[in-house]
Order: structure tokens, then sequence, then C-alpha cells
């Protein structure tokens, strides 16, 4: 709770305080693809297949376990039903309400972990759930997502008040073990409805599971930038060995011939080396 307020306090962000740098560029993102959809819908329909964006990137059980489509479980989470605007806008408003508590807490770039961790693990429940079920359902929208991001909010600051539905006050941990008792309820009563309550309360364990082990799972990824970045000198440091072998032969190539004896090739390849080296 003291980071929370600490980093809450310290500014940085300047502005609207909701409109933190993530949640801005998740916000413009949703929209953007969303007004994408639209256009699909209204003025490419006779050049494309009603369906084809929900069919290539919404998430569907079947081509995510059986093709290896898994790009499907991040792109379903920047698309919404087109045909309601209450989908989208009630996902989106409560990212823009909730989403600043842990952004400021933990930073930008472990927010965007936190935020797309969640919404690989709600996509993946949605997916192990329904294919072992047999149904054929398909899923999209950002609620798995932002369901982990709410589950961590509510951790950070569980005696916060908030207005459920706009209306009702009520504290953040008592908001959430409500939506987990909804949610729980749609799962098994309707679990092949409109809502995907399980890919809910995927998102929600999700962001319970960040939190608790927030340190290690920053440690993954700092290790495994690590790991890139070493692999990634190795290459140049190779790169630049074969480089300098290359120009040795060529300056050796001048010595013996003279530059004529070069091809274009060759001597294009001195230039760009050349520059390389003025560089370093």
């Amino acid at each position: 709770m003291r980071s929370y307020y600490n980093n809450y306090n310290s500014g940085g962000y300047g502005g609207n305080h909701y409109l933190t740098p993530a949640v801005r560029w998740l916000i413009f993102a949703n929209i953007g693809v969303f007004a994408v959809q639209i256009i699909f819908i209204s003025l490419l329909s006779g050049w494309f297949p009603r369906d084809f964006i929900t069919s290539y990137f919404a998430l569907i059980p079947t081509r995510v376990i059986e093709d290896f489509w898994i790009w499907q479980l991040i792109t379903s989470c920047f698309l919404h039903d087109p045909y309601s605007l209450f989908h989208i806008f009630f996902n989106l408003l409560t990212l823009y309400f909730f989403g600043h508590l842990p952004e400021r807490t933990y930073g930008t770039q472990k927010f965007y972990i936190c935020y797309f961790f969640s919404a690989v693990f709600s996509s993946l429940v949605f997916c192990v759930v329904h294919y072992t079920q047999g149904t054929q359902s398909a899923a999209l929208g950002a609620s798995g997502a932002i369901m982990g991001i709410l589950m961590v909010a509510a951790r950070l600051a569980p005696d916060n008040i908030v207005y459920f539905s706009l209306i009702f006050p009520i504290r953040m941990r008592t908001m959430i073990w409500f939506l987990i008792g909804i949610d729980l309820y749609t799962a098994l009563m309707s679990p092949n409805g409109g809502v995907a309550a399980v890919s809910h309360l995927g998102g929600l364990a999700a962001g319970h599971i960040f939190f608790t082990y927030s340190d290690r799972i920053f440690l993954f990824f700092e290790r495994l930038d690590q790991q890139v970045t070493m692999q990634h000198n190795r290459e140049q440091r190779k790169k630049i060995k074969v480089s300098r072998e290359e120009v040795d032969r060529l300056l050796d190539k001048i010595s013996k011939s003279g530059i004529n004896s070069l091809t274009q090739d060759e001597k294009e390849f001195l230039k760009k080396a050349s520059k390389e080296y003025q560089k370093e």
C-alpha cells in the first residue's frame, strides 16, 4: 500500500492522473482496432467475408490448440463486439478508472507485463475449458486482461471505495468477491452464453498470481531480457570479427593488385565497413 501512495503522489505523469502512459496507449489501441472492425463490416464487406477479422483474430479454442494459431491469445484482447458500443465502452471505462493504480505502483513497462500476462493467461484458461468441454465458443474483448488489472488494483488498495455500476458505493475487495461470484454463477449456469465468464475468472486469477509473485515474474523477464541482450551482443561481435577479416582480405588484395582489382560489391562493402568503424 505504501508503495502505491508514494508513487501516486510522486507525479511524473502529468495531466489527467487517470491517463497514465500505458492506460492511454491501450485505450487508443482498442479504439483504433474497433474502428477497423467497423470499417471492415460497413465499407469492405464486399471484398472480405463479414466474419474475416473474427475468424482470424478472435479467440477460437480449436484454432489455438489444434492449428496453433497462438496469436489469437493476444489479438482477441483488442477486438470487441462491433455491434455493441457497451462492450468496448465499459471495458475501457474500467481500464481508465483502475489502470493507473498498478501502473503508478509498478511503472509503465511492468504494467504492460501485468496486462499482457493477464490477457494471455485468461485466454489460455478460456481455450482449455471450452476445448475440453467440446464447445464451439469464440471470445473477443479486453475483459480478461482488464479483470487482471482490476484484481491488482484491488490488492493494492482493498479499502478504497468505488461505485459499482456507477451507483453503489462498495470497497474494492468486496467488489472483487462480488465479481467472482457473478462470473462463477455465469460460467456454471450459462457456459455458452454471450459473456466469457471463464475468461473473466482467468483474468482475476492472473491478477492474483501477478500481485503475489510479481517479484519473481519481473526477475524472470529481466533475466530473459539479459539473455536476449547477451545473445545479440555475441552475434554482433561475431559479425564484427567476420567483417574485420573480410576488410583485411580486401586491403591485402588492394595492396597486391590495386583498387581496380576490387569488384563493385567489394568496394561497396569497404565503404560501409569504413562508416561502421568511424561510429566505433
